[in-house]
């Protein structure tokens, strides 16, 4: 798998930039998928065990909205796809939840 060993030895210089570059801030704990191959079987396992660091794919409503009292029409599955546009559209309104 060239391309998976392509982007885990760029995230894995990404990291070590982090590291040894921003050491005032807190070190990096765990890394968040989002796109559409976030949805890709066993990605967040591949990229767990190559990096060492907890990968999960990430839950863009969970972190948007309170599901308690609205769910928005797009299924789980979808938002994955949606996630840097959510994030771009939150930044702009300088919210964290709607």
């Amino acid at each position: 798998m060239p391309l998976l060993s392509e982007l885990t030895r760029e995230a894995s210089r990404q990291i070590n930039f982090w590291e040894h570059r921003a050491s005032s801030e807190p070190p990096i704990s765990g890394i968040y998928l989002c796109g559409g191959d976030a949805h890709l079987r066993g990605l967040p396992e591949f990229f767990a065990r190559e990096l060492g660091l907890p990968v999960e794919r990430s839950k863009i409503w969970e972190n948007v909205f309170d599901l308690g009292h609205y769910i928005p029409p797009i299924n789980a599955h979808d938002t994955l796809l949606f996630a840097t546009a959510i994030g771009l559209a939150l930044r702009g309104l300088n919210a964290s939840v709607l």
